[in-house]
Formats: structure tokens, C-alpha cells, sequence
């Protein structure tokens, strides 16, 4: 009910960002690489949440 109420799947936008500090805590992401980020339905959602949080660069689109 998170999405209807606030627009985002806050739950499952916190256990994407704490699983992605643990991989990179882990050194399973080395700093400084490049990851990109897709998904269908929820985890569209999810991806574009992931990027507006964690620096995902804005292309123009004209």
C-alpha cells in the first residue's frame, strides 16, 4: 500500500539500497564501477529509484 499512499515502494526501495551497501561493502562492486540498473513492473520502480537515489546520470532526450 506504500505506492498508493506515497508514490514509491519505500520497503523494498530500503532493502534495495542496504543489499547494495552490502555489496559494495563486500567489495563484490569495486569502487568506482559502472553498474547499471533495469527492471519490469516493480523493479522498473525499483531502478528508477535506485538511480534518482544513487547518482544516476540525466540524459537529454532532444
Amino acid at each position: 500500500m506504500e505506492v498508493k499512499e506515497y508514490g514509491f515502494a519505500l520497503g523494498q526501495i530500503r532493502d534495495m539500497a542496504s543489499w547494495y551497501a552490502s555489496l559494495k561493502e563486500e567489495g563484490k562492486i569495486p569502487v568506482g564501477q559502472q553498474i547499471s540498473v533495469t527492471g519490469y513492473s516493480l523493479g522498473g520502480h525499483l531502478a528508477t529509484a535506485f538511480n534518482m537515489l544513487l547518482g544516476g546520470r540525466r540524459r537529454r532526450l532532444d
